[in-house]
């Protein structure tokens, strides 16, 4: 049923020479998008997305809200960042799904440089987000003033996923990525 559904997405709404602008907004994030298409196994439109958040990361230090990504700017009125977790998760999850034996066809490189986007979130963060009781939002991704607030999912979503990608040793047994959590 998912298949069935996703493949039709595919298909229809979304003609592949067709860029819309970048959204990361609310349920409809690109981060979530190309986690389902890795989960799905189409890594090739996972990786592109991937690489759209890493590079506009790279330009601002963090993924704004929301970014046109033809004509390369921050859309109006969607300049900041909350802390949100997507882009260390989409790179956590293309790392470990590039591990598996039917995605042989990756190069090692690429595997470092989803390795790489681990300490430069951190870098980032220690940068631009810090503030003197934790982390906050950045208000305008361009000038990188803060705003005096952090999400819950920050510390759920953002900093579990940089610590699982920092854990090279994950394996099945991981309590962080596996639940639920039997304490007895």
């Amino acid at each position: 049923m998912f298949y069935h559904a996703f493949d039709g997405y595919m298909e229809r709404a979304l003609p592949q020479d067709e860029l819309r602008p970048m959204s990361c907004t609310g349920d409809d994030t690109l981060g979530s998008y190309a986690l389902n298409l890795v989960l799905a196994g189409d890594l090739d439109p996972a990786i592109q997305t991937h690489s759209a958040f890493i590079s506009t990361w790279k330009r601002y230090g963090f993924t704004p809200e929301g970014f046109n990504l033809v004509i390369l700017i921050v859309q109006p009125g969607q300049r900041s960042y909350l802390l949100r977790p997507e882009l260390i998760e989409i790179s956590y999850w293309l790392f470990k799904s590039t591990w598996d034996p039917w995605c042989w066809i990756i190069a090692i490189n690429i595997f470092v440089w989803y390795l790489d986007a681990g300490p430069d979130t951190v870098a980032s963060l220690q940068y631009g987000a810090s503030c003197p009781c934790g982390y906050c939002h950045t208000y305008d991704v361009e000038t990188h003033n803060q705003e005096d607030h952090m999400e819950s999912f920050f510390l759920a979503e953002t900093v579990k996923y940089l610590w699982l990608l920092f854990d090279l040793a994950v394996g099945s047994g991981n309590l962080v990525e596996n639940g639920p959590y039997k304490l007895v």
